[in-house]
């Protein structure tokens, strides 16, 4: 079992056979000077067949503030690290440069998910965060005809509520 801490919060207990830790892996290191963004992670989870994308962020532009130059690049770097780390672990998985579990999923049968977590988000902003990423990642044909994600934003709060993180009962990722 390992643990990872990103933007202030500890996400596990997490089975290390069952995680891809993508900025950690030979293909991010290779391209990330090459402008790559990615996520923190991705879990896969046999038992319930999801297949997890995690980036967690310490904060994020108020999409209420009247402001929306900000809550759009926020929005924009999100979309950026899901749709590029896709491409990465496809990368991975063709040149076989992923652990034996993930070269056995089934991908007819996995869901694939997309999980946000801004560890200060106010509950009321999720919604309007949640509804601009899903426009925008419905707009890229490969994420919506291909994979068909769902996505899911969480703050710290609702994280600890899910059982993401590290002290918050039962972990989600058993």
């Amino acid at each position: 079992m390992t643990h990872i801490t990103e933007s202030s919060m500890t996400f596990g207990p997490l089975r290390r056979e069952h995680l891809f830790h993508v900025e950690e892996s030979e293909g991010y290191s290779m391209l990330r000077e090459k402008g790559l963004k990615t996520v923190e992670f991705i879990y896969y989870n046999p038992e319930s067949l999801k297949l997890i994308f995690l980036e967690a962020k310490t904060s994020f532009s108020n999409p209420d503030s009247g402001s929306s130059k900000n809550f759009e690049a926020n929005i924009d770097e999100i979309v950026e690290k899901f749709s590029d780390a896709l491409d990465l672990y496809l990368h991975q998985l063709i040149h076989k440069k992923t652990d034996n579990l993930f070269n056995t999923i089934d991908y007819n049968s996995v869901e694939i998910r997309f999980f946000l977590v801004v560890k200060t988000a106010k509950r009321d902003w999720i919604r309007n965060i949640h509804d601009a990423l899903n426009v925008r990642l419905q707009k890229l044909s490969k994420i919506k005809h291909l994979w068909k994600p769902r996505l899911n934003v969480f703050n710290e709060e609702s994280a600890r509520k899910w059982k993401l993180l590290q002290d918050s009962g039962d972990s989600f990722w058993q």
